[in-house]
């Protein structure tokens, strides 16, 4: 047998070594590649979007914090049509406490999996969310229209009305918000409940307040004080919003005796130039028991900075409190017919008052409307600061505190402010600070549409010469210097 050369030899055994360290280095890419899949995806995958659409709140861990339960978050959809952002976010999110975990279903597999759970026919091509606590029973059922919804411009639903151009919209992420107020509900012992009264021409909450409100994991319900001999044990708050007629005595020693018990009581209410008696006797009676007092005038603010189009539309000067404390830095809210309310200068015995909306001192106010009365400041109106929004708290003899607030505007609760100004969130925020939540749930939805990058043509041109000039001649250079050393060799 012919023996190798020296030169054949030291070929082989470099070759040799060569493959080795090929298979070597394979072996460690593939195991980096294991230990990395095992790490949670919040290490190891990034969102570039500006809105931070994996972003999780610090509302949302706490309350994750806290669960003890064990969860399951079941993502269904047909395994062709899951949504990968869905996904990703459940897997993110439920990364943050190792007690709740997540599955997907496939209802093509499992066809009666979500009627266990809910009636409703959900399109088994779009992606829902079905949390379950497998500790006490609870579920809730999110659809991908609550987890993807699409808001409509005004000028949309005008170009629509007038001209029947359909309207894209906008899509907003809103799976934290629905996440974390499944998990609030789930784990619950006893959800709040805000009574509603009725019978007395108080205006309608609509269909979007009572969802965040519903979202807010608080039961709201109906009250109808006439047919009550007293406001029900199970009240963690009543609401009267803006009743245009009067309460009975009954019906206002209910609330009266509600207070002396621990009650919380949220009154909103208006002027109304209209009405000729527009001090409600028996209703405004129950403030003045706690020493906020109705001021018969029109309320309007004169600094240009705070309000909203004319002085009407106030942009009230937000007091700071326990629950205005939780709201974001430059929140703005937006009050309309306003009236005044005083603050009682010889307190009922118990009560601490306190201010929570206000106008600047250049606000002002008409003692009488009439038909030609302007809306501007005029010669007669008295000028200073009003307070459009009080509280008061009593601490009754069964060492309980009963508390009233006040608002001298229904706009507190107008829907058509949701998404321009903060009045429901700081209505929110106060719910669930009075209920003794112990965290709001109120989080925005992330807007997923894609603004166009603007570049400016000065910039074109330099990032042009950047990639199309410098970087292939210093790619082109430095293989040069590098063929040219190796022929040297």
């Amino acid at each position: 047998m012919k023996e190798l050369n020296p030169v054949n030899k030291k070929t082989l055994r470099l070759g040799g070594y060569s493959v080795i360290v090929m298979a070597v280095v394979v072996v460690i890419v593939i195991l980096i590649n294991l230990a990395l899949n095992m790490l949670p995806s919040r290490f190891t995958k990034y969102s570039t979007s500006p809105v931070g659409l994996y972003e999780i709140s610090d509302v949302s861990r706490e309350i994750m914090g806290r669960v003890e339960d064990e969860i399951t978050v079941n993502i269904v959809a047909e395994s062709d049509y899951v949504d990968s952002l869905i996904r990703e976010y459940v897997v993110r999110y439920t990364d943050l406490n190792p007690k709740v975990g997540y599955a997907l279903v496939d209802p093509a597999l499992r066809p009666g999996f979500i009627s266990e759970y809910t009636d409703e026919a959900l399109t088994s091509t779009q992606t829902h969310l079905i949390l379950v606590n497998r500790t006490n029973g609870r579920s809730r059922v999110v659809t991908y229209e609550e987890l993807m919804p699409v808001q409509y411009s005004q000028e949309e639903l005008l170009n629509y009305y007038y001209y029947g151009i359909p309207p894209t919209g906008t899509r907003y992420f809103n799976a934290e918000q629905c996440l974390t107020s499944a998990i609030d509900y789930l784990t619950m012992e006893k959800l709040p409940v805000l009574y509603y009264v009725k019978g007395h021409g108080e205006a309608e909450l609509a269909e979007q307040v009572t969802k965040l409100i519903a979202d807010e994991n608080i039961e709201l319900k109906e009250l109808t004080l006439l047919s009550e001999e007293k406001v029900p044990s199970d009240a963690s708050a009543v609401l009267i919003h803006a009743a245009a007629k009067d309460l009975t005595e009954e019906e206002a020693k209910a609330l009266t005796d509600y207070i002396a018990e621990g009650g919380n009581v949220i009154m909103t209410s208006f002027y109304n130039s209209n009405l000729k008696d527009r001090k409600l006797k028996n209703l405004y009676g129950v403030a003045e028991a706690m020493g906020l007092l109705y001021d018969d005038r029109y309320v309007l603010e004169g600094s240009a900075g705070h309000y909203y189009n004319n002085p009407s539309y106030i942009l009230p000067t937000i007091v700071s409190n326990d629950f205005s404390a939780s709201l974001p830095p430059n929140t703005n809210m937006v009050m309309f017919n306003c009236h005044g309310i005083n603050l009682a200068s010889e307190k009922p015995s118990g009560v601490t008052l306190s201010e929570l909306l206000t106008t600047t001192v250049k606000g002002y106010s008409k003692s009488e409307i009439k038909e030609d009365t302007t809306i501007s400041k005029e010669e007669g109106d008295e000028e200073g600061k009003y307070v459009i929004g009080a509280m008061s708290v009593k601490k009754n003899d069964n060492g309980s505190e009963g508390k009233l607030l006040w608002f001298a505007s229904p706009a507190i609760l107008d829907g058509s402010t949701v998404g321009s100004f903060s009045n429901i969130s700081y209505f929110l925020s106060m719910l669930s600070d009075i209920c003794e939540k112990e965290a709001s749930v109120t989080i925005d939805a992330k807007s997923l549409q894609i603004e166009a990058l603007s570049v400016s043509e000065e910039s074109a041109n330099l990032w042009g010469i950047i990639l199309i000039g410098l970087i292939p001649v210093a790619v082109l250079g430095f293989g040069f210097i590098l063929w040219t050393r190796r022929i040297r060799r």
